[in-house]
């Protein structure tokens, strides 16, 4: 049933779409409370920002022009990802080192390696106490010995 609607999965398995959406609430619940309150080990650390494609945004937010990756519109979205599969990711107010950080430091136990890209939101990483392994995307790395920010297997 991965990756299916709620009104798919509703249809093949004959049920009401109300008890489907309330299994999969359910479902959610539990794994929101699977997180550990902090990683370890290796893991990741990438901001990202969310939002609509410029094609549909309102004709008044496309006057305005376009900028793209950081100082755009869109909501960004801070991540943590550790190597054993759990992620934890919130909605931020931006992506500096006085909001990264803070959030770094409550959710990787001291000592873990973290892996990141080298946006200067995440200078000050080795000085907390972290062992910080960067990937420099502009000299086009995303990736080395097997170890990058990308990680999508």
């Amino acid at each position: 049933m991965l990756g299916l609607s709620s009104n798919k999965i509703a249809s093949e398995t004959g049920l009401e779409k109300r008890r489907v959406l309330r299994a999969l609430n359910i479902a959610r619940e539990v794994m929101l409370r699977d997180i550990p309150e902090v990683f370890e080990g290796e893991v990741e650390v990438d901001e990202t920002y969310v939002g609509g494609q410029w094609k549909n945004k309102r004709k008044v937010q496309r006057l305005q022009g376009t900028k793209r990756g950081r100082g755009t519109s869109k909501q960004s979205v801070f991540g943590i990802l550790c190597r054993n599969g759990f992620v934890w990711a919130e909605l931020v107010s931006g992506v500096e080192a006085v909001i990264l950080l803070p959030l770094s430091n409550t959710r990787v136990k001291r000592g873990s390696i973290v892996y990141s890209d080298t946006w200067r939101g995440y200078t000050g990483i080795a000085a907390n106490g972290y062992v910080h392994r960067l990937i420099e995307h502009n000299r086009g790395e995303f990736f080395r010995h097997e170890r990058h920010t990308h990680q999508w297997s």
